[in-house]
């Protein structure tokens, strides 16, 4: 995965959209539209400075990324006069994907204002493993996430989880941790531990 941003600043309030494409090479090959995913950047309002001692200002600062798709089904994607809105293009191509240099136009609209984007993205002739094999382990401590999502389920606790493997990231805990507890589940609706590990130890 590699990402970048497009950022917006408008002078005026204004809504938006994004429409991808594909991109081709001189070669005539073709990077599809579904190598790319688009998020937009959650800003949380820090309204209270607590600690003494940090001197970051009050005023928003850049917190989740939320799938586009959700941006505009909770009817999010709208930019206030003065601020900034972000969005994180992320591309993975496939590993059959030809190496070489890929150009075309994301339709970025404002306002109902059309903009071409240019997009230029380069596969070089490498495949990295699917194999992990990091000494160190990202912190992903349940009660975390629920403090953050007001949720704890196993369903979105996997969520996180399969995120994490799909950035080559390696999560410090099984998403099996449930009711404040790790305990051996006999209801057939939940994974027991043993499932868990064995699921994930043979995932590369």
């Amino acid at each position: 995965n590699e990402s970048a941003q497009i950022v917006i600043s408008p002078e005026e309030k204004v809504s938006y959209t994004i429409e991808k494409s594909d991109l081709k090479s001189a070669e005539g090959a073709v990077l599809s539209k579904d190598s790319f995913s688009i998020y937009a950047e959650k800003y949380i309002l820090v309204p209270t400075v607590l600690n003494p001692g940090n001197d970051r200002p009050e005023g928003y600062y850049p917190d989740a990324i939320v799938p586009y798709d959700k941006t505009i089904e909770y009817k999010e994607n709208v930019v206030k006069k003065g601020q900034n809105q972000a969005l994180w293009v992320t591309v993975k191509p496939g590993k059959d994907q030809a190496a070489g240099e890929y150009q075309g136009t994301f339709t970025l609209k404002i306002n109902q204002t059309a903009h071409e984007v240019p997009v230029t993205v380069f596969v070089y002739d490498y495949t990295l493993s699917d194999k992990t094999h990091f000494k160190t382990s990202f912190g992903n401590y349940w009660p975390y996430t629920q403090a953050a999502e007001l949720d704890a389920t196993e369903e979105l606790l996997t969520a996180y989880y399969e995120y994490y493997l799909d950035h080559r990231v390696m999560p410090e805990s099984l998403p099996i941790a449930l009711d404040g507890g790790w305990d051996i589940y006999g209801n057939d609706e939940q994974n027991t531990i043993e499932d868990c590990i064995v699921k994930y130890a043979k995932d590369d």
